[in-house]
Order: structure tokens, then C-alpha cells, then sequence
């Protein structure tokens, strides 16, 4: 299970690294549309899985993204909209 911490809060266990970043990235969109602090980002929001003995901060998470295909020139791809 892939446990994702966001804003210092347990949101959630999730199956797959992809469905704890979907979830990661909705909410982190919306509250930078609210005006969210960039601190917030680097020091409250991880995810831990269970093949790493460290959780991974945001920006390691968002490159591992990428890496999967999840991200897209910034933008969560189509195809995992509904995950």
C-alpha cells in the first residue's frame, strides 16, 4: 500500500504509487489555485511505499510521474483522469 500524507494529514492508502499521485495532484491543484504556500509543498506533502524505507517529498514523487507517464508537460495525462 502506498500511503499518501498531504498537508501533514493521512489522506489515504492506495493500491499504486499512480493512484496516490492522482490524488496528490488533484488536490495539490486546487489548493494552488487557492494560493497555497510553495513551503506547504516541499515540507508537508509525501508518499510512503512500501518498496522504499524513505517516503518520497513532492518533487521526487513529481519526477517519478513524469518517469511513468502520469505527467505530461506539467499536466496529469488523460488516461489517469478517473483513477
Amino acid at each position: 500500500m502506498h500511503k499518501l500524507i498531504y498537508s501533514l494529514d493521512h489522506v489515504g492508502e492506495y493500491d499504486t504509487f499512480e493512484e496516490a499521485f492522482v490524488e496528490l495532484f488533484k488536490r495539490l491543484t486546487k489548493d494552488i489555485k487557492k494560493g497555497t504556500s510553495w513551503q506547504m509543498v516541499e515540507t508537508s506533502i509525501w508518499i510512503e511505499s512500501p518498496d522504499r524505507e524513505l517516503p518520497m517529498l513532492f518533487y521526487e514523487a513529481r519526477d517519478r510521474a513524469c518517469d511513468l507517464g502520469i505527467l505530461i508537460d506539467g499536466k496529469l495525462n488523460p488516461e489517469y483522469e478517473k483513477v
